[in-house]
């Protein structure tokens, strides 16, 4: 079982922002995925044939952490560990947030704020982690909050009283229950199916592969560009003089680097714009 006190400094540090995160705050995250990693089903099936190690570099604070999956068991410590499938590095902020579940980290890598050296699939991986693990803190959290409430509710007993038997109830005829109409949910014509999560991660790592490409901003407008033409066209290759056109009004839209490879990736993903 999950320590409760575990999940309320959690909490604590996650409500104070990460900006205010210190060791403790990464540590007691680490020590959460260690945990839950034994009560939740989605994440230790995650871990089961999982082997990495983690090597986290705060470049504000001059500190170091690891964390290592292996055969479905959980380890983490302080300092440098040997031999790390990969290694990222950020600010404490950055770091506490991504660990919160609050920073993408693959938004996070495209706008410089971490670094990755190492295994680039590991890299995801360990985001998978960190996704499923933090959901299942929500719910933990949710669940001992509504406990913790509960008990402040009840009523404490006056000093020397006898505990008071609740009355029976007199039992009444059962009233015959009306199933409710069926109504089938419908979708209009200009709502659009809603991408699913497993969709939605491979359109994460395509747009975070295609980032470590280094194309320029430019490039990347092109690339955008004739995607949305094909698509427009119903797979009709669009011309060189269309393209440009197209490629100049998205570099005049000022999206953001990152903006770009989503579309571009999800494009390539699910065919669509």
């Amino acid at each position: 079982m999950v320590d409760k006190k575990l999940l309320r400094d959690i909490k604590s540090a996650k409500d104070k922002g990460a900006d205010a995160a210190d060791k403790s705050a990464i540590l007691n995250v680490y020590e959460f995925f260690k945990q839950t990693s034994k009560e939740n089903e989605d994440l230790a099936e995650e871990l089961e044939d999982m082997d990495i190690t983690v090597q986290m570099v705060v470049t504000d604070k001059d500190e170091k952490f690891w964390i290592k999956a292996s055969g479905g068991d959980i380890t983490f410590g302080e300092g440098e560990v040997d031999s790390p499938s990969f290694t990222f590095s950020c600010k404490m902020a950055v770091g506490a947030g991504m660990l919160f579940g609050e920073v993408d980290a693959t938004s996070a890598y495209m706008a410089g704020d971490i670094t990755v050296e190492g295994n680039l699939q590991d890299a995801m991986a360990f985001q998978e982690i960190i996704e499923l693990a933090m959901e299942a803190f929500e719910d933990l959290s949710e669940e001992t909050g509504e406990e913790e409430e509960e008990e402040e509710e009840k009523p404490a007993p006056k000093p020397g009283s006898k505990p008071v038997q609740a009355p029976i109830p007199t039992p009444t005829p059962a009233k015959k229950e009306v199933a409710p109409p069926k109504i089938e949910p419908t979708l209009s014509k200009k709502e659009e199916p809603k991408i699913s999560n497993e969709v939605t991660q491979q359109i994460k790592e395509e747009a975070y592969l295609l980032s470590t490409r280094k194309h320029n901003y430019d490039q990347l407008c092109w690339f955008l560009a004739e995607r949305q033409l094909k698509a427009l066209n119903k797979g009709k290759l669009p011309s060189k003089d269309e393209i440009k056109k197209k490629a100049e009004e998205l570099n005049k839209s000022k999206k953001s680097y990152a903006e770009l490879c989503w579309f571009i990736a999800k494009y390539d993903v699910t065919g669509t714009i």
